[in-house]
């Protein structure tokens, strides 16, 4: 059975998910993105709680927006009070000042160098199956 991640992040860094959705499906990985997950019309607090719940890891996609999101917030938040696993990745730098108290003490891993993407993706992996 592949490792289930759930991806929280900002609609600004869309393309950045796309692209490590991709990465992530090629290393035997499911992520579990909202905007593909959801359906209409459905509750979304609801589902994005259902979909934290089946995760084995919460990716914490780091950006200035996300940081700024009560939304992304509250995943972490709910999946904190779950015990989840919180793995912090960066896609592009944002004011540590601003990152949760919960996501700062952790080791990030950082996407935001575009030619080390691959090498970013593999430590992910490897570490998303170590639970």
């Amino acid at each position: 059975m592949a490792v289930r991640v759930f991806v929280s992040y900002s609609r600004a860094d869309l393309a950045f998910v796309d692209r490590l959705d991709q990465a992530l499906r090629a290393r035997d990985i499911e992520p579990m993105v909202d905007r593909t997950e959801i359906y209409a019309f459905e509750d979304w607090w609801n589902r994005i709680q259902a979909l934290i719940a089946r995760a084995d890891t919460i990716v914490f996609v780091l950006s200035p927006d996300s940081v700024a999101s009560q939304v992304c917030e509250r995943e972490v938040a709910f999946s904190a009070s779950l015990n989840k696993r919180l793995a912090p990745i960066v896609s592009r730098s944002c004011d540590e000042q601003h990152i949760l108290r919960r996501l700062k003490s952790l080791n990030f891993i950082f996407f935001d160098v575009e030619k080390e993407f691959d090498d970013a993706v593999e430590a992910q992996r490897i570490s998303a199956s170590r639970r």
